[in-house]
């Protein structure tokens, strides 16, 4: 999963890579930063980037698990909220999930 974030005071642009192993637990992140003036094209190319560095890929389907990891003080992944009863995409939340948990989410 590749997702580009605006850091907390939005002068930075996160591009965050996840993998995940197939059982759907976190294996390791790698990102990049960029200005906020970034263009979509600039964006694009680092996310291109990422992509080239893997082996051979499959694009499929996953149930993956929160998971959360630390990127210059701001914390990412996918965290369960107790209070909302709901699993978020954060910095953000970007993605709500909720029950039934049939993939189904909110943004």
């Amino acid at each position: 999963m590749i997702i580009d974030y605006y850091g907390c005071d939005e002068s930075i642009l996160y591009v965050v890579r996840y993998l995940f192993h197939m059982s759907g637990e976190f294996n390791n992140v790698k990102y990049g930063k960029l200005g906020n003036d970034a263009s979509e094209d600039e964006i694009q190319i680092e996310k291109n980037g990422f992509l080239s560095e893997l082996e051979p890929y499959q694009l499929c389907d996953i149930r993956v698990h929160p998971f959360e990891v630390n990127i210059d003080g701001i914390t990412f992944g996918l965290l369960y909220s107790e209070e909302t009863q709901s699993v978020n995409l954060e910095p953000g939340p970007l993605i709500t999930f909720m029950a039934p948990w049939d993939g189904e989410y909110c943004t």
